[in-house]
């Protein structure tokens, strides 16, 4: 699937063909707007995954149509974060909504997300970033991974919070 997005992506053609598409579809079915997500795109996708995110907005803002995008979360490397396939900047300033698929082991999730955050929160204003809870979420344990409920996955969710300029824990 990634590869035949990337194909979409790669030229202002397909892009606009795909942009006209989705917003054809959203009219048809009388939709208040259409989340996106494209995961797994590359560093070299990284431009024209913007471009379309930002013809698809314009195109369905005219039309009062909002647009949401779920986006991997950045990983934290090292003292750093690794953006990866995604202008984040860019893409918050074209969209609705960021909605952030988490990594699938909550410990790492909970101990990477304040950084995160921070660093996201600098780059899109924080009331469009919303945290996502996947019911396949694991977590380290002393025996290994362990698998999840969706309840105790949002209960460690829950426990982080953007509070203006700062990230709370």
């Amino acid at each position: 699937a990634v590869a035949v997005v990337q194909v979409i992506l790669s030229n202002a053609q397909s892009r606009s063909n795909h942009v006209q598409r989705i917003v054809k579809v959203v009219a048809d079915g009388n939709l208040k707007g259409i989340d996106i997500a494209y995961l797994d795109l590359t560093v070299q996708d990284r431009n024209s995954y913007s471009l379309f995110i930002s013809e698809l907005a314009a195109s369905l803002h005219s039309q009062n149509k909002r647009l949401t995008i779920t986006l991997p979360t950045p990983l934290k490397v090292g003292n750093r974060v690794d953006e990866a396939g995604y202008d984040y900047a860019e893409l918050g300033k074209a969209v609705d909504l960021v909605k952030l698929a988490p990594y699938r082991d909550q410990d790492t999730d909970r101990l990477a997300m304040p950084t995160i955050l921070e660093y996201l929160s600098g780059l899109i204003p924080s009331a469009k970033l919303v945290l996502t809870v996947s019911p396949y979420a694991t977590e380290k344990g002393t025996t290994g991974l362990s698998t999840m409920r969706l309840t105790d996955a949002m209960s460690l969710a829950t426990k982080l919070a953007i509070r203006g300029e700062s990230v709370q824990t």
